[in-house]
């Protein structure tokens, strides 16, 4: 799901407070709806299409806050120079002698009057700042829960699984015992796994795409070799550390894993 803002991001000074103005009623609308998204219905693939809809939502926010940002700014500058002249102007008629009482007093609500201003732009400037941060937090929790609800969906088949055996008799206990720790075992090696390539991407500094290659290919080696697919992803980790780039490490990790198997070495001295 695809959510527009209908403004546009060129800002000239005469249209800031009507792009703010939109802006607000746009981003107000964007809250209510992340509100009314439920994730947690009971259907994994729904809730994953409703994390996935959650995600994009607050990613448009996200580009919302910072065309509101860009739009304060803008207003914050020329309030500014507004308020730098109407000093100016109160300094050169408190010098003249012959300013009158009215020409004073006019000058002196024009500072408060720009003062007040600046300082209103200031807070939305503050404001909208605040609000971007928490924006960016939010979607960096959101992608993390969505990255999880995979694996929390595993456990959770795995654990009714189990239960429904404890329920048929007491002599199938052992068995659901098995079921429910291999439902453990799994979504532990899934996050392992996960947490070897991550530190893969540390150390190699792959791109994206590279980095899904090099994913593909340890888990490749894990169901055709002896070796699991964390060991593979271990080894594309040493690699990387011995200066092996993307391209080479991934042509190279087979005969990597056969020297480590042939000569039984670990794999850290297998890979330099």
């Amino acid at each position: 799901m695809s959510i527009d803002l209908t403004v546009k991001l060129g800002i000239e000074g005469s249209n800031a407070t009507k792009q703010i103005t939109e802006l607000k009623k746009e981003l107000k609308n964007l809250d209510s709806q992340m509100k009314s998204v439920d994730t947690n219905t009971g259907n994994f693939n729904k809730d994953m299409q409703n994390m996935a809809t959650k995600v994009d939502l607050t990613k448009t926010k996200i580009n919302g806050l910072q065309t509101q940002l860009q739009a304060y700014n803008t207003k914050l500058k020329d309030a500014s120079t507004r308020l730098s002249n109407a000093k100016a102007k109160q300094a050169e008629l408190a010098n003249s002698t012959e300013t009158t009482a009215e020409e004073m007093e006019k000058a002196n609500k024009a500072v408060e009057s720009a003062t007040t201003h600046y300082n209103n732009m200031r807070r939305g400037v503050e404001q909208t700042e605040r609000a971007l941060n928490s924006a960016n937090k939010e979607l960096q929790e959101l992608e993390i829960a969505m990255k999880r609800m995979p694996l929390d969906n595993m456990a959770k088949k795995f654990e009714s699984m189990g239960n429904t055996l404890k329920g048929i008799s007491s002599a199938t206990a052992p068995l659901s015992l098995a079921i429910t720790g291999f439902g453990t075992y799994a979504v532990k090696a899934a996050m392992d796994f996960d947490q070897s390539m991550k530190n893969v991407q540390a150390v190699s500094g792959a791109t994206s795409d590279e980095l899904e290659a090099l994913t593909e290919k340890a888990r490749e080696m894990g169901a055709t070799t002896e070796f699991t697919a964390k060991e593979a992803a271990d080894a594309l980790y040493y690699m990387s550390l011995a200066g092996w780039d993307a391209n080479q490490s991934m042509t190279g990790l087979p005969a990597v894993l056969d020297l480590a198997t042939a000569a039984g070495m670990e794999l850290s001295l297998a890979s330099k």
